[in-house]
């Protein structure tokens, strides 16, 4: 490429910034050592095959789980933050045809609610457990035992284990030991609450367990388990001491049968500091394949971050925290926050009415998606290539508007310094319809991935699918096609349609190619779901190879500086060959040489420098690296972006407002031009000419806009520049440029006067005001709480979900006025979350305006920053900022300054949720006026009057 093209610099730019800025260790957040000690309970079972199967209460009962699978974080109460574009997602399926099911049958029914399906296979078993019960398959579909309560396993064990039948139910297949690691929660009988966990003591499934009772200082909500060779991880979610929990189990000693082995927990508080750095939960590490980890390597947990999620994160990134494991000296054990790693801008907000989210067939009503839930989804399935360590994990995400995808990614050498080498959106719902949502993914031996998923829309019922890429295939793209296990023939429909809340993708230790993978569907429509598991393989696994990786994937220089990328040859599958090296793409006149153009012994390294860059163009370039060897001979390719900078950025030209605007907006947007290798930009704002006072610094930002908001004062004057910077360094400012904020409103310069163009009192009948839906909707002039007359309008604070639409006649606003305002009167008693109901800060329950200039065929959001008057509480669950709280009769004021001219609508809407209400009370809305300033000139001509 010879041609500077701005947008893709700049969004290659900040990719590279992400990855490379947040590196280095961050061991500032620690957890606290808690205990080490032994298991409450020990017993050796019977053989299962011999004991009775407990009937699983979910099938007999129709029951609903939900004293246990409460949800104290509930989804309703957090604070959301900015949202972002996801920009990269895979946005339709790819061409290729992927292999299909080798195995797919049902592994049993139930209607718990949500179903938390899991699964793992052995050399001759598939077993898999769900609320609240288990069964063992043969590898084609035979059932061998079961299905059963899971507290079958823990009959005449006694306690809590053997009395509750609580769920949360993990299975893992301990492939390096060749044993079965199966467990279960308790909640509530006690006293005191345990991770379940027992050992098969032998590789058959249905013969006799090692039980043990490990004691948890509080409820363990969520566990999760991971195998490592010292090591079996759990993790929990320990809501009611407001803590995250991370332990681990002596492995060694529960092989053996040891009744009392040591269990290590730490614990991290879930203070406001925190919670960015914890979720909803951490994610253990969870082997693969029969090599271990290098000698001494801690064990690894995987959290994620949403800057728009509810916890105040200041980034989107994964986080990497390390178990270091002391069973000898347990005090000297360690959990640390090792890395935060930056990944691209990612939506984990999906609009959701409670837990109602993916839409179903109609009539059908959406179900969960859990993409809010701050965490990777289960599993971190990590593997040890021998050349590089790898694990891969994933996220539900919100990768268009209202259209769900997977966020899945591959972290490289976690123990030294940690590579995001993948990091993408799966999403072809952008082009088909089809939502995917509710994922696991794993790697074969061959470095090839498979993505297990639901997939459904309102056409489609929830049908159990999977997709895949080869180890070879282009970075971020699963490049496979897209396959199915089974199609869903009905959807859920209980009142709250819980999904999930995980599922499971494993690799058969067999041949170490083989994925397995469990998920639930509908047969048919209602309550009752099946379990649904399936496998397939990928031919060109297990079959000598290698591949190329390149790191970093994407890098800035400014000229004559020199580009270095180091270039690996990793071999799978016992490979033995050479690769010699070859690049293509780079700069023309730049040099492209390999410190080894030929990696005799793979795996090996190699240098590439690109070189001699003192005359090239800028621009951002792709890189191709090849790799060919083996035998027979193979080939193998790596794309590589260098964005190639010559010269600092000139300075932007400033484009809005205009110069020495005047009546500007309190909470204006201020524009400019982009500039030649200009990549990033800050806006300064000053009250004085000189900027010796600046009241606003805009973040760092791609964008050629900034809004300032909350720091400007009316009727003042204020100036201001921008500049842009790119890797030579940062440009000039701009030129200055200033602007006059609007009089406060309802104030008017001394040539004009404030005049009402619009008025209802809400006392004179419906005046063309219509509600929606047209019958559902608790808005009605009500005389319960007026303003002033008789009646107000009033959207009742009901205890059900829903969302009250008032919608105002259509208004013509006049062109020749500024400062148009519109104004009303309101009562809220709406359920607030954070604060007090005089001061909330954010909403459970709460009522905000939109406007239309279409007549209703569309309609946004009036933006938190043009409310002049009695400013938004707070956020919604959804991220819209609302009004809510107890507080009598104010005074509302919204900026229509930018439908001057426009015929506009607009539109009171009440969102409420289920859990409480302020009824018979609500949104009251009286006294409602569209204002302006008129030129007193306007005032007199044509025998105009005003009021």
């Amino acid at each position: 490429m010879n041609r500077y093209t701005h947008l893709a610099c700049a969004l290659l730019a900040i990719t590279l910034s992400a990855a490379s800025a947040f590196a280095a260790e961050n061991q500032a957040l620690r957890g606290t050592f808690r205990s080490a000690s032994p298991a409450f309970r020990f017993d050796v079972s019977p053989p299962l095959r011999e004991m009775r199967a407990l009937p699983p209460a979910d099938l007999n009962n129709n029951l609903y789980f939900a004293p246990l699978m409460a949800d104290p974080w509930s989804m309703l109460k957090p604070h959301f933050g900015p949202q972002d574009i996801d920009r990269v997602v895979q946005s339709s399926q790819a061409s290729r045809a992927i292999p299909l099911p080798a195995q797919s049958f049902n592994v049993g029914t139930g209607t718990s609610n949500p179903p938390d399906p899991s699964g793992d296979v052995g050399p001759n078993h598939y077993l898999r457990m769900a609320n609240a019960s288990f069964q063992i398959f043969s590898k084609t579909g035979t059932s061998l035992f079961g299905p059963a309560a899971i507290n079958t396993l823990w009959q005449g064990f006694g306690g809590a284990c053997e009395a509750e039948n609580a769920g949360d139910p993990i299975v893992l297949y301990d492939q390096l030991a060749d044993r079965w690691l199966v467990t279960q929660f308790s909640d509530s009988t006690g006293p005191g609450f345990f991770n379940c966990v027992a050992l098969s003591t032998t590789s058959d499934p249905t013969g006799s367990y090692f039980r043990y009772a490990f004691a948890a200082a509080t409820f363990p909500d969520y566990p999760k388990y991971g195998i490592w060779p010292n090591a079996y991880l759990i993790s929990t979610r320990e809501v009611n001491a407001s803590s995250i929990g991370a332990y681990a189990i002596d492995r060694a000693q529960m092989l053996a049968g040891n009744p009392t082995p040591t269990i290590i927990s730490f614990v991290v508080p879930t203070t406001a500091a925190n919670d960015e750095f914890l979720g909803d939960g951490l994610l253990p590490a969870d082997l693969d394949g029969n090599r271990p980890p290098p000698v001494g390597s801690p064990a690894y947990y995987l959290g994620a971050m949403d800057n728009g999620g509810p916890y105040g994160a200041a980034q989107d990134a994964l986080l990497l925290w390390k178990f270091d494991i002391n069973f000898v000296t347990p005090a000297l054990s360690s959990f640390v926050l090792a890395n935060q790693i930056p990944i691209a801008p990612y939506d984990t907000i999906y609009p959701c009415n409670g837990r109602s989210c993916i839409p179903q067939p109609a009539p059908l009503g959406a179900v969960d998606i859990l993409s809010y839930r701050q965490r990777p989804m289960h599993r971190a399935a990590y593997r040890n290539y021998g050349s590089y360590e790898s694990i891969v994990t994933n996220q539900s995400v919100e990768a268009a508007p209202a259209m769900a995808g997977i966020r899945w990614w591959e972290l490289r050498s976690p123990n030294n310094n940690p590579v995001l080498t993948q990091d993408s959106t799966y999403a072809p719902g952008v082009t088909d319809g089809v939502q995917r949502w509710m994922g696991s993914i794993a790697a074969d031996s061959s470095g090839n991935m498979a993505l297990g998923y639901s997939a459904g829309s309102s056409t489609v019922f929830p049908s159990v699918r999977y997709t895949g890429r080869l180890e070879g295939d282009p970075l971020g793209s699963m490049s496979q096609g897209e396959g199915e296990f089974v199609a869903g023939g009905g959807g859920h429909t209980a009142a709250t349609r819980r999904w999930g809340d995980y599922t499971s993708m494993n690799v058969d230790s067999t041949d170490d190619c083989t994925f397995w993978y469990i998920n639930q569907y509908f047969a048919v429509s209602g309550t009752q779901w099946t379990l649904r598991a399936g496998s397939f393989k990928f031919p060109e696994c297990g079959n000598p190879s290698f591949g190329i990786a390149a790191e970093p994937l994407n890098q800035n220089i400014c000229t004559p500086a020199n580009a270095a990328i180091n270039i690996t040859a990793n071999g799978y599958n016992s490979f033995a060959g050479s690769a010699t090296l070859s690049a293509t793409g780079q700069p023309i006149g730049a040099s492209a040489n390999f410190s080894a153009p030929v990696i005799s012994s793979v795996p090996g390294n190699s240098t590439l420098t690109i070189g001699n860059t003192a005359g090239i163009l800028a621009g951002n370039y792709t890189i191709n690296v090849r790799g060919a060897g083996g035998t027979p001979s193979a080939e193998r390719n790596r794309e590589v972006k260098l964005n190639v900078f010559t010269a600092l950025p000139a300075a932007p030209a400033p484009t809005s407002p205009a110069a020495g605007a005047v009546g500007v907006s309190p909470s204006p947007i201020l524009s400019w031009n982009s500039v030649t290798q200009g990549v990033n930009y800050v806006v300064e704002v000053a009250s004085n000419a000189d900027f010796s006072t600046i009241v606003y610094t805009s973040p760092v930002s791609s964008a050629t806009t900034a809004r300032v908001d909350s720091v400007l004062t009316a009727g003042s004057t204020y100036f201001w520049r921008v500049r842009s910077a790119n890797t030579c360094g940062t440009g000039i400012n701009s030129a200055t440029r200033s602007f006059t904020v609007r009089l406060a409103p309802g104030l008017c310069s001394v040539d004009q006067q404030l005049t009402t163009t619009y008025a209802d009192t809400m006392d004179n009948g419906i005046n063309g005001w219509t509600t929606d839906p047209a019958s559902g909707t608790t808005w009605t002039q009500s005389s319960a709480r007026p303003f002033n007359g008789t009646t107000s309008w009033l959207a009742v604070d009901i205890v059900t979900v829903s969302d009250q639409k008032l919608i105002s006649p259509p208004i013509t606003l006049p062109t020749q006025q500024n400062g148009l305002l519109l104004r009303f009167q309101h009562d809220v008693s709406m359920e607030h979350n954070a604060g007090t109901p005089a001061a909330p800060t954010s909403c459970f329950d709460g009522g905000f305006v939109e406007i239309s200039n279409d007549n209703g065929v569309t309609w946004n959001a009036i933006p938190a920053a043009d409310v002049l008057e009695d400013r938004y509480d707070g956020l919604l669950p959804n991220g819209q900022a609302s009004w809510c709280g107890v507080q009598p009769y104010v005074q509302a004021g919204i900026d229509l300054d930018p439908y001057a001219g426009q015929t506009v609508r607009f539109r009171f809407r009440a969102i409420t949720d289920t859990s409480s209400g302020n009824v018979p009370h609500g949104w009251y809305v009286d006294d409602l006026k569209v204002m302006g300033c008129r030129s007193l000139d306007i005032l007199f001509q044509n025998g105009f009057e005003g009021n």
